[in-house]
């Protein structure tokens, strides 16, 4: 195998969560970098610190994409910028063959009072990109960029979106041997989105790798090929996208809502929810369901005494997006209102397959009987998909059957795209 990119050997970065500590730390280090000999085991944790990244090592090599995977302040960030060149770790050692482009907290670098055209010269420079490159490909970075008009405009009269596409611009058209993405492709329209991707397939053909960070987990498996797994500021895992994102969520499915701690209505009604979970294809208690699998949700239900023509109503939205509503099913549309016996039961709705794509979301259940009578109501409950069936690079998974017809005697298809 050839030479990495990029290797990483067992780095770390510590920080101080007191400012006047962090200040005396900081002019301390500085010195003793003068004076090799009088400065500490750097393993060692001073007053007030602790590990923003500790023992993280993998290797990146040619037209590799590597997915980053952890959830907020796991070190994902303070990773890439070790990486960048902008911090310096503590421990561990950092080689780089060849020229880094990152898209990290996409205004750094930029400066808000210059036009855009005077930004992308900085940006480049900041990134090590000679002026006179800069220069021969500059009207493929407005080209790009789409930013019409606004070119020679001050950048503080630019929306996000817009100095997203400039960014991405300058360090995708400078053709970097390692390009660093963080959540910046979330962000703006289709159009542009799928344009990025285009860019970032040319440039993998020609021999770039990426790491990339993003909380989109289907996107993760449609566009790298290898991941990390970090969790606190440690490596929990490293290998296929798959098994990184199935180590990260099965770890994180510990915290979140199951069938034994799933949160507890608090009707006071006629029949109260006593619990939430979730079974499998054979009835069996799971803590967290697979795409593509059957799944029954359930509700454990007290009763003080039978109640006739009850509905369950259940909502699920992605996680952290609030109007995001990716499933609404209620048994009095579907004409199935059920009758709930008094005393202990449960209320079981059935989805085979399940068409959610792995990652986080949040879900409201409620009892109620028709058509104003609500019995009791459960809301946010936190739960996570796992992976399952392949789902591609889609936000809803169906079920699929691929067919290949040899023309004939058929009725042809109308209105052909």
């Amino acid at each position: 195998m050839s030479k990495p990119l990029l290797s990483v050997k067992n780095i770390g970065k510590k920080y101080c969560v007191s400012l006047k500590r962090s200040l005396m730390y900081a002019v301390t280090d500085i010195v003793r970098e003068f004076i090799p000999s009088s400065s500490p085991e750097k393993t060692e944790l001073r007053k007030d610190e602790f590990w923003a990244n500790q023992g993280i090592s993998f290797d990146v090599h040619e037209g590799d994409s590597l997915a980053l995977v952890g959830h907020n302040g796991a070190g994902k960030s303070t990773l890439l910028k070790m990486i960048n060149g902008l911090i310096k770790p503590d421990i561990g050692s950092i080689e780089i063959r060849g020229r880094v482009g990152a898209l990290i907290e996409l205004g750094a670098g930029f400066n808000p009072v210059l036009t855009g055209r005077e930004n992308i010269f900085i940006n480049a420079a900041v990134l090590g990109i000679p002026k006179r490159e800069v220069k021969q490909r500059l009207d493929a970075i407005i080209d790009f960029a789409e930013i019409g008009d606004f070119l020679d405009m001050p950048l503080k009269s630019y929306s996000s979106g817009m100095r997203i596409r400039l960014g991405f611009a300058v360090a995708a058209q400078l053709e970097p041997d390692i390009l660093l993405i963080d959540e910046v492709l979330a962000v703006g329209d289709t159009a542009f989105r799928a344009k990025c991707y285009r860019r970032l397939s040319e440039l993998q053909r020609n021999g770039t790798a990426f790491i990339l960070v993003s909380h989109n987990h289907h996107t993760l498996l449609t566009v790298c090929n290898k991941a990390v797994g970090l969790e606190n500021g440690k490596m929990i895992a490293k290998g296929t996208v798959s098994s990184v994102l199935d180590t990260y969520e099965t770890r994180l499915a510990e915290y979140t809502t199951g069938p034994d701690n799933a949160p507890k209505g608090k009707g006071r009604g006629k029949v109260r929810i006593t619990k939430v979970g979730f079974r499998d294809s054979k009835s069996e208690p799971i803590t967290s369901p697979r795409t593509g699998e059957a799944v029954e949700i359930c509700l454990s239900l007290e009763a003080k005494e039978r109640i006739e023509s009850v509905s369950m109503d259940v909502i699920v939205r992605a996680s952290g997006v609030e109007s995001s509503t990716l499933l609404a099913i209620t048994a009095k549309q579907d004409c199935k209102l059920q009758d709930i016996p008094a005393g202990r039961s449960e209320y079981r709705l059935r989805l085979d397959p399940l068409g959610l794509v792995p990652g986080q979301y949040v879900a409201k259940v409620s009892v109620n009987r028709p058509p104003l009578e609500t019995f009791d109501i459960v809301e946010g409950i936190d739960f996570l998909v796992l992976p399952g069936a392949t789902c591609g690079d889609s936000a809803y998974y169906n079920p699929r059957t691929w067919l290949v017809v040899a023309e004939s005697n058929e009725p042809r298809l109308e209105n052909q795209l």
